[in-house]
């Protein structure tokens, strides 16, 4: 189901060097600081995702390969 939510407005204050690498992507891109700042912050959440479920990922493996070496 998807989240029927308004998006929220977010300030953020960057350093002036990130600041002109997101102005110059911006406009090489041809979209906002914002959408960038977006689509960066979502690709963090879904690596954090993937790598937060890899230690139980590595556990199952690991009880796999015990099971087919008793086999």
């Amino acid at each position: 189901m998807a989240d029927e939510r308004k998006p929220m407005r977010l300030s953020v204050t960057v350093s002036a060097e990130l600041n002109d690498w997101l102005d110059a992507e911006s406009k090489r891109m041809a979209m906002s600081k914002s959408a960038i700042v977006h689509f960066a912050t979502e690709q963090y959440r879904q690596m954090k995702t993937v790598t937060g479920s890899m230690p139980s990922m590595v556990d199952l493996m690991n009880k796999q390969d015990a099971e087919k070496m008793n086999n």
